[in-house]
């Protein structure tokens, strides 16, 4: 799942220019023609009389000006080119593993910018412009600073600090590769949407461009960003190389045609596509940027290629259009297909600006539901189905279209499944997922239930079934079985608060607030207390609970428990917190929203406050008491 995040400070005015210059003079001279007793316009030999002959010598004045200042501007070209086989020493230093490296750098020219030194760089030593920050003295050189403004000469040293390193003429290649495929695809939708037969040379056209970018050949290896995250350097080569943006237009392009009319090579682009689109939307920090195209939307319809029915396998309802195409081939990639669109629907919805988008957007939430239960994909499937549906509920503002009676029952529905239905994969892979299955099942249903703001209570049918469900599953999985299913499959979260907020239930201390019966609101408590022993255990918790600032909310967590049992579950908490997190004694302030999270309006409502704001409704919540 997915965590966070430049100089933009500029260290000399680069402003001092030739241009600058030569406005500097004009004005000079201007004001100097006003002065007819200035010396400098009186010639010896002659007396100046007549007032035309003064305007003469005025202009020749200027034009001698204007001619000192283009030999100024040429002098200034004129030093740079006599630094022709200039050398600088590179200090390579990486933030990402600490290696540090020392190149001399030789060029033919010496760099104007810094942008220009950078291109060097990352010709050289594969090291994209986009990770590089260069130094000099320890002052940070900007892009369109003048390296003359620092004074550098042949033979300084100048660091260079990168993340990785980027395979820059793989990427190079791939982009040109991308682009013949952007425009045989214009040529070939365009054929097959005036009716154009699928021949063999039309195969032989499309296996020419695609073959390099299909299958195998997808370079995903090149963008793995586990275990943290966060972008690497070919990632963010191929973003800035405008890759990304070719990309998505191909797949876009792809579904000007439904499933069964494609060739076979243009439902495998579909998919390698989609596989790109997957590691950019699980890599923090870039994912938000593969939005501004519209590919939420082209994601949807890669999901929705098929109506997928629940227990029966994943089918093409029209006959194909590719006579040359194996039927059971073309299945098999739609189901592919569909499975990489779930993901990426679930990597999409670790975005709050995305959860309501999702969640409204028709059949998208019943879509997942029925491809969990269907009988071509195993658990992995369900597993990352329900992450995503877990995801939707994070926002309050989702719940009026994932609340609905049917959505729960399914739910429950497909947690019973992987009790009695074995998927076909080994007894260990079996139980990996059946935990995370019901632990996002779990969150899932304390998150609506905890926000729930219906007028009606939950379903009375179903309230026993949930009862049942929630209090088995805390009762019986302990923590760390739910923190090693997720290391096994590579989960990590961005944010802990949905999870806290759990912890924080002024209706279960006041159940006039809610028309969730009591029992359910406290098994809601229970499960923010066990999601948060597995996320105070987890790699990134320091860094997390830093950057959300609740490592004050976890000490204060047992000190507004509801019973003693729940008290005990949050004295464990904090204690597992004080192992791993670097606890320090909370805030005068934060004890305070503490207070007010339990008691009266919730802990994500108070991270917003300010000091007065929290004053302001200690002093409210006080009046009404004593009212």
């Amino acid at each position: 799942m997915g965590a966070k995040p430049s100089h933009n400070e500029r260290i000399v005015n680069s402003s001092d220019t030739a241009d600058d210059h030569v406005a500097l003079e004009e004005i000079d001279i201007e004001e100097h023609s006003k002065t007819p007793e200035n010396n400098e316009f009186k010639h010896c030999d002659e007396e100046v009389t007549d007032p035309s002959d003064k305007k003469e010598k005025v202009q020749d004045m200027i034009s001698l000006s204007s001619a000192s200042l283009v030999t100024k501007e040429e002098e200034e070209e004129k030093d740079e080119e006599e630094l022709e086989d200039c050398c600088f020493i590179l200090v390579l230093k990486s933030t990402h593993n600490g290696e540090r490296k020392e190149r001399n750098l030789t060029l033919s020219k010496y760099p104007k910018t810094g942008l220009v030194l950078k291109q060097h760089i990352e010709s050289h030593y594969n090291i994209p412009v986009c990770v590089q920050s260069l130094y000099f003295h320890s002052q940070l050189i900007q892009n369109y600073t003048r390296l003359k403004s620092f004074c550098i000469q042949d033979g300084d040293t100048i660091q260079v600090k990168y993340t990785t390193e980027a395979n820059i003429e793989y990427f190079s290649d791939l982009i040109d590769t991308l682009t013949h495929i952007h425009a045989m695809l214009q040529f070939v939708i365009t054929e097959l949407e005036s009716g154009t037969r699928i021949t063999p040379e039309m195969h032989e056209h499309l296996q020419t461009h695609c073959l390099s970018f299909t299958g195998d050949c997808v370079p995903l290896r090149y963008f793995s960003v586990f275990p943290t995250g966060n972008p690497n350097a070919n990632q963010l080569y191929f973003l800035n190389r405008g890759g990304l943006t070719l990309l998505i237009q191909i797949y876009e392009m792809v579904h000007q045609l439904p499933w069964h009319k494609l060739p076979g090579e243009i439902q495998d682009l579909e998919y390698s596509c989609l596989q790109i689109i997957w590691n950019f939307s699980a890599t923090l920090g870039i994912r938000q940027l593969i939005l501004r195209d519209g590919v939420m939307d082209q994601v949807f319809k890669s999901l929705m290629r098929t109506k997928i029915i629940p227990y029966e396998p994943i089918q093409i309802l029209e006959p194909l259009s590719d006579k040359y195409l194996s039927f059971n081939r073309s299945v098999y990639m739609l189901a592919e297909t569909i499975y990489a669109s779930i993901v990426v629907v679930g990597n999409f919805a670790e975005i709050p600006q995305c959860r309501v988008p999702i969640a409204s957007y028709t059949n998208v939430t019943d879509t997942l539901l029925s491809a969990m239960l269907s009988t071509t994909y195993t658990y992995t499937c369900t597993r990352s189905g329900m992450c995503a549906i877990l995801c939707l509920s994070f926002s309050p503002e989702t719940h009026k279209y994932i609340c609905q009676e049917h959505t729960l029952a399914r739910i429950l529905e497909v947690c019973e499944r992987t009790h009695t239905v074995s998927d076909g994969t080994s007894e260990k892979e079996w139980s990996t997922n059946q935990t995370l299955i019901e632990f996002y099942a779990l969150m899932f249903f304390a998150n609506l239930l905890h926000h729930w703001n219906n007028e009606s209570s939950p379903p009375e049918h179903l309230i026993s079934s949930i009862t049942k469900f929630m209090s088995q599953y805390i009762h019986n999985t302990t923590h760390l079985v739910i923190h090693q299913g997720m290391q096994e499959k590579r989960y990590y979260w961005s944010t802990f608060t949905p999870f806290l907020n759990l912890c924080y239930s002024p209706s279960v201390h006041d159940n006039s607030r809610s028309m969730v019966p009591r029992e359910l609101l406290e098994l809601c408590v229970k499960a923010g207390l066990l999601s948060m022993k597995c996320m105070c255990i987890a790699e990134n918790a320091e860094e997390i609970t830093e950057h959300e600032g609740l490592a004050d909310f976890i000490t204060c967590v047992s000190w507004c428990m509801p019973n003693e049992e729940i008290k005990s579950m949050s004295v464990e908490l904090t204690h597992i917190a004080h192992q791993n997190l670097r606890l320090q004694p909370p805030s005068l302030t934060n004890v305070v929203k503490a207070q007010l999270a339990s008691y009266s309006c919730g802990l994500e409502k108070a991270l917003q406050y300010n000091a007065y704001s929290v004053v302001l409704e200690a002093v409210q919540n006080m009046s009404s008491d004593i009212l």
